[in-house]
């Protein structure tokens, strides 16, 4: 039984245990752990070089656009990038090192969000997600781009966009349940990318939707 008063002790309990936040999505990408807080809906965490099980609430985390009310719906990898996608845009930490003070923030230039972060299939160079903009389900779009090597003279400028893959389907993916879209799940498998998705007023996947490359 531990009878030392507090008072007498010489080292003060740490305010910042370093614990992740009770997070709901996240991806590995060069030895670190990329995840979401739902209590901070414009930031990113990420956790310490090799160890997933610290996350420094006083450094260890990104600002993306502070106030814009769009909250992370999906994290992934993209080239040497680890892709924010938010409800109406994207954003990219290009990484050429793990020293976080190399990292970079860049706005991509797509023009939709995520719906979904189970559905985001890599492919050809190219990732496949199902986005939305200011919560419309607007289709299937791909990241076009792999260089997002910065420029010297315009850091911001990117050459990553995202281009539509479903023009042909469109009255069908209007009619997504946006209710449950959250749950849409995309696969590769055999040189194609298989996606279910809810429709109508489900909140299951209950339709599949085959892309062939």
């Amino acid at each position: 039984t531990d009878t030392t008063p507090g008072v007498s002790l010489s080292t003060s309990a740490p305010v910042d245990n370093a614990e992740p936040p009770n997070w709901s999505k996240g991806v590995v990408h060069q030895e670190r752990l990329f995840l979401d807080d739902p209590t901070q809906p414009s930031k990113g965490a990420y956790s310490e070089l090799a160890n997933p099980f610290v996350v420094k609430a006083a450094s260890n985390y990104l600002l993306f656009s502070d106030g814009d009310g769009e909250n992370i719906t999906a994290i992934g990898v993209h080239a040497n990038n680890v892709a924010w996608q938010k409800d109406s845009s994207i954003w990219l930490t290009y990484m050429p090192s793990t020293d976080p003070t190399e990292w970079i923030r860049i706005k991509s230039l797509s023009k939709y969000g995520s719906a979904s972060h189970y559905a985001q299939p890599d492919y050809s160079q190219l990732k496949m997600f199902i986005g939305k903009r200011y919560g419309v389900i607007a289709g299937f779009f791909a990241f076009a781009g792999v260089d997002t090597q910065p420029d010297a003279t315009a850091l911001p400028v990117t050459a990553i966009y995202s281009e539509s893959k479903s023009d042909k389907i469109e009255p069908e993916v209007f009619a997504f349940s946006r209710a449950g879209i959250a749950k849409a799940c995309g696969i590769e498998y055999k040189n194609k990318l298989w996606f279910a998705v809810p429709t109508g007023v489900s909140t299951t996947n209950d339709k599949v939707y085959q892309f062939d490359f």
